[in-house]
């Protein structure tokens, strides 16, 4: 059942991003005819848009933390998919959670 229920952990200031390999029945999706967007919501409902990778010859698809990364928060996300047939599908939600930088803390 769509959308897949993931959490994310990230480190803030750290480099980061998740690779996600779709499958249907066990067989990988072909993904290079489709467009995706990633975004996350924190509780003030400001969103930010997640930059979206796809690694066609493996077929993944890679998020990452938007450029000057987030704050520490719990941000609710998902990535939307605009399949060929022009359908618009919610495959991936969940929670991701920054954490503070010790060592490194950015304003």
């Amino acid at each position: 059942m769509l959308p897949v229920t993931v959490n994310l952990d990230a480190y803030r200031g750290d480099t980061w991003s998740q690779v996600f390999a779709f499958k249907r029945g066990g067989t990988s999706i072909d993904i290079a005819g489709s467009a995706f967007k990633a975004s996350a919501r924190n509780e003030f409902n400001v969103v930010f848009d997640l930059p979206v990778e796809k690694m066609i010859p493996e077929l993944q698809l890679a998020i990452s933390l938007p450029e000057g990364g987030l704050l520490p928060d719990v941000y609710d996300y998902d990535i939307e998919v605009t399949e060929p047939s022009t359908d618009i599908t919610t495959w991936v939600k969940g929670r991701l959670t920054v954490s503070r930088d010790v060592t490194n803390e950015l304003p």
